[in-house]
């Protein structure tokens, strides 16, 4: 697996540096290629890859890719963090489904927490 992951950033590398490709081409390689680093557990460049992809003014879907960060949060064992991108995603966004997911997030860490 770990080759796969080497593969598809050298992939993705390319497509995320040409401002001449199509921004929904763009912004799904840097979504990616942050979630490729984060399986190898390279957190540096799985947040600022997901961080360009969140600034770029053309990311039609930047709250998807907010969403994504968090997870990368997440894994990265950051709750806090992740917990606030989804606090502020369940409060409301143009992604469908992508609200109701980030409450379910918030409601079983609620329920993780009652149990203790």
């Amino acid at each position: 697996k770990e080759g796969q992951y080497d593969a598809a950033i050298s992939w993705y590398l390319p497509v995320v540096s040409g401002s001449a490709r199509p921004p929904v081409l763009r912004i799904a390689a840097l979504q990616n290629l942050g979630l490729a680093y984060a399986k190898k557990e390279d957190w540096a460049n799985a947040v600022a890859s997901l961080d360009r992809a969140i600034l770029d003014r053309e990311n039609a879907v930047a709250d998807y890719s907010r969403f994504l960060l968090a997870k990368i949060f997440e894994m990265k064992g950051e709750k806090a963090k992740a917990e606030e991108i989804y606090k502020s995603l369940s409060e409301g966004t143009e992604v469908p489904g992508l609200q109701e997911e980030a409450k379910e997030k918030l409601s079983s860490w609620t329920k993780e927490q009652d149990k203790k």
